[in-house]
């Protein structure tokens, strides 16, 4: 089972304007044996179509866009880890 990336995590969130919104996007590939693998990515909204341009034309390192959550084989991530995730962001 993937490990939500809790500390680092923090660090990410700590360094945000906070009024910056932000977005969770599943980036899916293949890793570097060619196997489905996914990737949930934290990152500011206004970074959000950057990061659509630059995965559509190279390879790209995820955390120059923002703060990979958690990522794992296959091209979906466990629903209860999607939930977990969402439920740390809107906590209070």
């Amino acid at each position: 089972m993937p490990v939500i990336q809790m500390e680092e995590t923090k660090s990410f969130l700590s360094n945000l304007k906070s009024s910056e919104e932000l977005a969770l996007e599943l980036v899916t590939g293949n890793n570097a044996e060619g196997k489905p693998h996914y990737a949930l990515l934290l990152l500011p909204v206004n970074k959000v179509k950057e990061l659509k341009i630059a995965l559509s034309m190279k390879d790209i390192v995820l955390e120059d866009y923002g703060q990979v959550m958690a990522r794992g084989d296959g091209h979906e991530p466990p629903a209860d880890l999607v939930e977990d995730i969402l439920g740390l962001l809107t906590a209070k």
